[in-house]
Order: structure tokens, then sequence, then C-alpha cells
């Protein structure tokens, strides 16, 4: 009994076989008690640092490192991981969820950090971020590539330099800096995807032109199929039948498109939601709409696609006064946003606003 309440042990607990009420168990980790079962969560112990002395590490429970992971080693687990110290450039794959109690340090984004749960960590520096769940960072995100279909909130910190990619929304106290470094930020659904999404459109287009391209040259002599040889009537057929392949491919085609546009949609209505400011240099982009900030924009404020007089726009939201101004936008380049070199920001000229 715990505080007079009855309790059933879970997995890893078992009454004694030699001392009556007493509990035993065989199994490495802490002892929980929730919702009335008492249990073992089972966890790997790495009592110092992940490094020449340990090794890479895999493991099927949840893994604890008192220490750091130092750069160039490995964490994989089917669980989660919590780490006292700090991720270097380092690869830490969970099932569940990354905390790092520290930092998240890299090295050109070399390493990668990625949990199918939720990433928390104090501050990612020059790292790369993955997470099913979202992200939580309480201080600040530097030159990094941050990544989740969830949402990221860092409310009390700052996004600076590098790409961040939050499907469902981001907060923060601050985008980009005073120095007006590029700072690359997207929401909804993600530009990979919308890329991946245009190549099944063209491909698609393509088999259209080629498939009607075939039928306008073999149709008009089908039409006089008793002045053709048997073997031009064979080869018209032959083109006839590739045709409507290659239109059968444009259907699967459109098939996997409409799956993607469906998978890749947020699930809400995601926003970039700013506390303190946001600085000349950041980019917004929702969707295959890219907003390039160029003056200094106090908060509260939030950026998100509204209804303006008819047509969607993209909008930054004054949160005190409710003030919506539209941001002039431009398309996205997708190649230039998923190929773009961090370090030396070389980017391609801009086009003209829409």
């Amino acid at each position: 009994r715990l505080r007079g309440r009855p309790q059933q042990l879970g997995k890893g607990l078992k009454l004694s076989d030699t001392t009556a009420n007493e509990v035993v168990t065989d199994a490495a980790g802490r002892v929980v008690q929730a919702a009335g079962e008492i249990y073992v969560d089972e966890v790997l112990a790495v009592v110092g640092d992940v490094d020449f002395e340990t090794g890479n590490i895999e493991s099927p429970v949840n893994v604890e490192i008192r220490g750091a992971v130092r750069a160039k080693f490995s964490v994989r687990t089917d669980a989660n991981v919590t780490v006292n110290g700090t991720i270097e450039a380092a690869d830490v794959w969970a099932d569940g969820d990354v905390t790092c109690l520290k930092g998240i340090v890299g090295n050109q984004c070399a390493g990668r950090v990625h949990a199918r749960g939720v990433v928390t960590a104090r501050f990612v520096n020059d790292a790369n971020v993955e997470a099913d769940g979202g992200v939580r960072i309480a201080r600040s995100a530097v030159n990094s590539r941050i990544h989740t279909i969830g949402d990221l909130l860092i409310e009390n910190g700052s996004i600076i330099s590098g790409q961040t990619y939050a499907r469902e929304g981001i907060v923060a106290r601050t985008l980009g800096s005073d120095a007006g470094v590029s700072t690359q930020i997207a929401i909804g659904r993600d530009p990979h995807d919308l890329a991946t999404i245009r190549k099944l459109e063209q491909d698609a287009e393509q088999c259209r032109t080629t498939a009607q391209q075939i039928r306008d040259k073999v149709m008009p002599l089908m039409a006089q199929a008793k002045r053709l040889t048997a073997e031009q009537r064979e080869r018209a057929t032959e083109l006839l039948c590739r045709a409507d392949e290659i239109e059968t491919r444009i259907d699967d085609l459109q098939a996997q498109r409409d799956q993607l546009w469906e998978s890749s949609a947020p699930r809400g209505k995601p926003s970039v939601k700013l506390v303190r400011e946001c600085y000349p240099g950041v980019r917004i982009s929702i969707g295959l709409r890219e907003a390039r900030i160029k003056t200094h924009i106090a908060g509260p404020i939030r950026f998100e696609e509204r209804q303006v007089n008819g047509p969607t726009e993209l909008v930054v939201v004054n949160e005190r006064t409710g003030s919506v101004t539209v941001v002039p936008t431009y398309e996205l380049d997708i190649e230039q946003f998923m190929q773009t070199d961090k370090q030396t920001g070389v980017e391609p000229d801009e086009p003209a606003a829409n």
C-alpha cells in the first residue's frame, strides 16, 4: 500500500518467494509509481561520458547518461535518452524523447539528434536536430538545422541564423539578430515535401504530354488501318498500348501526389509567434510563400496566413492592438531552401515580390 491505497505490481516487480510482504526485482532501473501501479522503469545508466571508455551505445531500454556524449560517438535506443551533460557532434537516436539538460553543440551541423518523440535542450548551437513530436529549447538556437513535424517552443530565447522548420508552428522570443544575419524559418508543409510534390506533378505532366503525342501521331493512321501493312498495324497497336501504360503511370503519380499532399498538411493553423521582436534578415515561409523581413518589427507579433479582401495573404498581426499588416511575399525557392550554405551564406539574387 502507498498512503493507504492499494498498489498493483507492474513490470519488473514481484513478491518475494522467501520473505513476506517484500517486493523484489531482477531488472535494472528506477521504481515508478503511477495510476495505482508500481513498476520498474528499466534504465541503462552511464556514470560518466559516452566516449572511448564506453564506446557507442545501443539499447532497447531508456538510457541515462550522467556526463556528455562526445563527438563522433553514437547512442541509439528504442526508448528515451536523458543526457545530463552536453551532446557534442554525435549521433543520438531515440524512438522516444531526447532530453539534454545542458546543450546540443555541433560542428558545422555534424552529428544528428533524432527523436520520434520530443527533443528538449537548454540550447542548440551549430547542430542538427530532428524530432517528430516537437522541440523545446530554453535559451537559444544558433546556426543550426532544426526540423520537426511538431512545434518548436523557445519562448524565452532566440533563433539566430541557420534553418528551422516546424510544421505546427513556432513560439520564440526573438528571430534573427541586430547584425542582420540570414535566418530561415518555415512552417506548414515541409519544403522537402513540396519539392517532391512539384516533381510528381512535373513527371505527371511530362507523361501526359508524351501519351498525347503518341495518340496524335497514331490515331490518324489507325483511322486508315486498311491501308497499313500488318507490320505497321502491329507497331501502331504497340504504341497505343504504350500510351495506355503511360496514362496508368499518370494515375499512380497523381495518387502519390495526393497522398503526400494530405499527409504533409499541418493539424492546425500554424503561425510564428514572437514575444519580443523580429530583425531584418529573417525569412519566414508558409508553404510556397516567403516573407523577407527588411525592417525591425517589435513584438508581440504573429506571422500567419489569413484571408484579406478575398485572397489568402501572409500577414503579421500585432497581438497588442490586433492590427493586421499584409507582408510582401516571394515564391519560395525550394531548391535554395534545401541547399543554402549556412556557413558562407551564399544565396541567389532575389526575384521580384508578388
